[in-house]
């Protein structure tokens, strides 16, 4: 896991007031998962584009709006901070048009966590096996809630 990267980003998107979760394999790493971390997936609300962009200043390297084939998000940007991979994903969900929740679920080193239960929801059908890392975190009570939020 880059922290320092992360860090920079966190202490950047939390002066300029951009809400963000951490997600993705950083978010598994954060719970204590061994995984490897290649990049920081991190959530952001759709309405926050311009606000991410501003924050993340000449660190920005590109943004797309390319739906993706399984998952895809309605923006989606590249940081590249001193060679570390960040990407912000506006408004996460499924190619089917679901949407992924914008629920926190902890903090990590100040850094606040998407609640576990929406990134297992995302690999359900994007990475089973690390659904399936991630399903003993989270509570059957929480899988139930968030398939019903999804329909």
């Amino acid at each position: 896991m880059h922290l320092a990267a992360l860090d920079a980003v966190a202490g950047r998107l939390s002066e300029h007031d951009v809400p963000f979760l951490l997600g993705g394999s950083g978010l598994l790493f954060a719970l204590g998962i061994d995984v490897p971390v290649r990049d920081s997936d991190l959530m952001l609300r759709v309405e926050d584009r311009e606000r991410f962009e501003a924050a993340a200043g000449r660190w920005l390297v590109g943004v797309t709006t390319e739906r993706g084939p399984i998952l895809t998000s309605a923006w989606k940007a590249t940081l590249d901070v001193d060679g570390v991979e960040v990407e912000g994903l506006g408004g996460l969900g499924f190619a089917d048009g679901r949407r992924l929740p914008f629920r926190a679920g902890g903090c990590w080193r100040g850094i606040p966590l998407a609640a576990p239960e929406i990134w297992w929801a995302a690999y359900r059908v994007y990475k089973p096996s690390r659904a399936a890392l991630l399903e003993p975190l989270v509570a059957p009570e929480a899988r139930e809630r968030i398939l019903a939020d999804l329909g």
